[in-house]
């Protein structure tokens, strides 16, 4: 695998649900939803947020792989097919939540359209500032909004692979003040 609250993500891979295989957007908002909000929005610790959700610490050459910092925290959740890693630069105070998930192609959906649905669910609601034209293999798109005195921004990107499999990650953080 390579990447350049526990009600969801149990309930996706729970033995009764195992004829459901999450699509690339189900599985990035899983991550979103019961790890990266309660870090960025509560201010809950990633390794609480993490274990609750059934994740766990990515070590070694594998958390090597994942790159990052030296502070760069990251944790991991698998499927069948799919895997799920989240994690956080823990020594830069205010840094982004990040999500990665690695599905097979055929199993992308529609990921910019339950994101778009989620962030416009969100109170206040996100506004999508950016949107990649349309045929591109790859994509970016951006939401923003502004909340308890900050900017909160959300990346999502997809990316393709020739191996047949596609990546989406999202980066869920604060804006710094000169970036507004």
């Amino acid at each position: 695998m390579v990447f350049g609250g526990a009600a969801i993500l149990l309930s996706v891979a729970a033995p009764a649900q195992a004829q459901f295989d999450p699509d690339l957007g189900q599985i990035v908002l899983a991550g979103l939803s019961d790890v990266c909000v309660p870090v960025i929005e509560s201010g809950d610790s990633l390794a609480e947020a993490a274990t609750q959700a059934g994740f766990v610490e990515v070590t070694g050459e594998n958390r090597e792989a994942l790159g990052g910092g030296p502070g760069m925290s990251w944790w991991m959740f698998e499927l069948a097919d799919a895997v799920l890693v989240v994690g956080r630069d823990l020594k830069q105070a205010g840094s982004a939540c990040q999500i990665g998930a690695s599905v097979p192609v055929a199993r992308i959906g529609k990921l910019d359209e339950a994101m778009d649905r989620w962030a416009a669910r969100a109170t206040p609601a996100f506004k999508q500032i950016e949107k990649p034209a349309g045929g591109e293999r790859d994509a970016i798109w951006v939401w923003e909004r502004s909340a308890g005195g900050s900017v909160q921004r959300l990346r999502l990107s997809l990316t393709r692979h020739d191996n047949g499999t596609a990546t989406g990650t999202l980066l869920y953080g604060l804006l710094p003040p000169h970036s507004r």
